[in-house]
């Protein structure tokens, strides 16, 4: 049972447009922002340069979070050059 329409004209339709395949860089850099996370969490809860105390635990907990930093950073900046990177057709050539 449908209702009668009172006059008004439907809109045509607009196609949706194609769905975009998923970012290859998309994965890689959120595994980055959230190792960048995980090593600022891990040295600000830590604060070995607030302790005194064993010398071993403290070299764990900075090198913990100082590992869990540049790995996301180089891994995030690996996705924004592979983003935003030249084109290798039209990159200068840097062999002597």
């Amino acid at each position: 049972m449908s209702r009668p329409s009172r006059g008004r004209r439907q809109r045509p339709r607009t196609p949706l447009p194609e769905p975009r395949g998923t970012d290859a860089a998309a994965l890689p850099a959120a595994g980055g922002l959230a190792l960048l996370a995980c090593g600022g969490w891990v040295l600000t809860t830590s604060r070995p340069w607030q302790k005194t105390g064993e010398t071993l635990a403290l070299g764990l907990e900075w090198v913990a979070s100082g590992s869990l930093l540049l790995s996301g950073l180089v891994l995030l900046a690996r996705c924004v050059r592979a983003v935003h990177g030249a084109d290798p057709d039209t990159a200068p050539d840097t062999d002597g």
